[in-house]
């Protein structure tokens, strides 16, 4: 464990943890074993974090969750409280999660740089690209890939097994059913 570690009451770790320094743990928080936390973490309490993980540093872990294991979470994330994420998941780096998001499923790849709005379910297997912001109140299905460089409004239902390229603007109280393929798909990879 690093210099500089504050850990508050009411908290349990797994075995074969490497914590790194300049950190602050809240009350309540049980930590799985065989995980390696970055330095300059800031976790907050009421919390199930699930083991096989690698949480890097200078961020910031909301309280009232419960997060999966087999999970890489980037640096200079924001991901604030009441949301349950599942296992085997990848959150790129300079990632914030809104404090309402519900739920998102496992089995998932967020890229870098995003924005995600609260009051929203992501479903599992989803790919999602970068340099993105989703608006609050979006329900994104299982099994969808959503290319990189968007801008995806409020209020929006993209249902599952959809493809989406890259550069594209999706607004309004729209619904997207399945199997619908919308712009490069070199974006998606």
């Amino acid at each position: 464990m690093g210099g500089h570690v504050e850990i508050c009451g009411d908290m349990e770790i797994g075995g074969r943890e490497e914590i790194g320094g300049n950190m602050e743990i809240g009350g309540h928080v049980d930590i799985g074993g065989n995980m390696e936390i970055g330095g300059h973490v800031e976790i907050s309490g009421n919390m199930e974090i699930g083991g096989n993980m690698e949480i890097c540093g200078n961020m910031e872990i909301g309280g009232n969750m419960e997060i999966g294991g087999t999970m890489e979470i980037g640096g200079h994330a924001e991901i604030r409280g009441n949301m349950e994420i599942g296992g085997h998941v990848e959150i790129g780096g300079h990632v914030k999660m809104g404090s309402s998001v519900e739920e998102i499923g496992g089995n998932m790849e967020i890229g870098d740089n995003m924005e995600i709005g609260g009051n929203m379910e992501i479903g599992g297997h989803p790919k999602i690209g970068g340099n993105m912001e989703i608006g609050g109140h979006v329900e994104i299905g299982g099994h969808v890939k959503i290319g990189s460089n968007m801008e995806i409004g409020g209020h929006v239902e993209i249902c599952g097994h959809v493809k989406i390229g890259g550069h594209r603007l999706v607004v309004g109280q729209c619904g997207w059913m399945g199997d619908h393929v919308e712009g490069d798909s070199e974006a998606m990879r």
